[in-house]
């Protein structure tokens, strides 16, 4: 089985490991992690404000807003329940609406990061998969492929991976570096998103919207009919399902 190349560039001894509650009995302390689900993403850093052997890898997900919440803790089928205070810290001055603004505007980078990374696995598997296919296919099924691999790459950008040059129309690639960038921006502090990061944000959705429209047409309409030809031609089809090829994960000082 294929496994991702991980490589860390920092000791260790920086780093936050997963932490389990235990379940021996007595009293245990918990420190509760009030970040949401982290964007995905194949690369991750560790910021320079460092604390040993309790640094997260970075982007985290958006901080919980200030306000009421339930803990909830679930053993052998049992669940109990406690309500949770959750205080801003009091040398922020930021108003409740400013925080809410920056937390909605995080969370809507986040859904098109999520989506963005999603397309960008699909349509890598796709390419590679057409890639093998080229030197096997002839003729008019030659033809095809060489025209859906040429389309696919054009949706994808950058070579057809995560990362790469800005291009100047919208691509998978610029879309998810785009949502990315913007995300780590407005994270950096607590306060509502500036009019340059909102109207990044706008220009981001737009270019989100366009090309997941040309993915999702190639995946109904282009790939199907290109699979009709590999199937005439006894050749493999393209399977959207398939994997892609794992890529590098790094994990950096930033």
């Amino acid at each position: 089985k294929a496994e991702m190349k991980k490589e860390v560039s920092v000791p260790l001894y920086w780093l936050r490991m997963p932490k389990i509650l235990s379940a021996e009995p007595g009293m245990h302390r918990w420190v509760w992690d009030l970040h949401y689900p982290a964007p995905k993403s194949t690369r991750r850093g560790y910021p320079i404000s460092a604390i040993p052997h309790d640094t997260p890898a970075v982007p985290e997900g958006p901080t919980a807003l200030p306000g009421q919440y339930t803990v909830k803790l679930t053993v052998n089928g049992h669940t109990f329940s406690e309500p949770l205070t959750l205080k801003m810290d009091p040398r922020v001055k930021a108003t409740h609406l400013a925080l809410v603004r920056l937390f909605d505007l995080e969370q809507e980078l986040v859904a098109i990061n999520n989506g963005a990374f999603d397309a960008i696995t699909e349509a890598r598997s796709a390419l590679e998969q057409m890639q093998k296919l080229s030197g096997k296919a002839g003729g008019a099924t030659g033809d095809a492929v060489k025209a859906a691999e040429k389309k696919l790459s054009a949706i994808l950008g950058a070579g057809g991976g995560f990362f790469g040059p800005v291009s100047p129309v919208p691509t998978l690639s610029r879309v998810a570096g785009g949502a990315g960038s913007l995300y780590m921006g407005l994270g950096s502090a607590d306060a509502a998103p500036t009019h340059a990061q909102a109207a990044g944000a706008a220009a981001v959705k737009k270019d989100f919207t366009a090309v997941m429209k040309q993915w999702e047409e190639m995946k109904k309409v282009d790939i199907p009919g290109l699979n009709q030809k590999l199937q005439a031609a006894s050749l493999p089809e393209v399977n959207l399902n398939k994997k892609p090829q794992p890529e590098e994960e790094s994990e950096d000082l930033e």
